[in-house]
């Protein structure tokens, strides 16, 4: 867990960097996944200083698997991808 004093110094280092993306920024809006959860334009340990890392992110390839199925990621064992095939939606199949 980090310290009070690591949480000041990037909390204080991510306002400095906002104030230079705001002034380098060349388009406007806000911007979202296809599912339209807002992305903000850097996340720090700040976003994720009151999580518990254990049971809400988990290590690779174990519960609840937000990090991927395999142990090893991605690097012992290619992605996949895979395709549903089936008549209307997923409940109607």
């Amino acid at each position: 867990m980090l310290k009070s004093e690591d949480l000041k110094v990037i909390a204080q280092r991510q306002e400095e960097w906002q104030e230079k993306a705001d002034k380098a920024r060349q388009r406007e809006g806000l911007f979202s996944t296809t599912s339209g959860f807002p992305i903000k334009a850097a996340y720090s340990p700040l976003d994720v200083a009151d999580q518990d890392y254990v049971s809400e992110v988990g290590m690779p390839g174990e519960y609840p698997f937000t990090r991927g199925i395999h142990p090893t990621g991605y690097r012992g064992r290619l992605w996949t991808m895979r395709q549903y095939a089936g008549f209307g939606s997923a409940g109607e199949s």
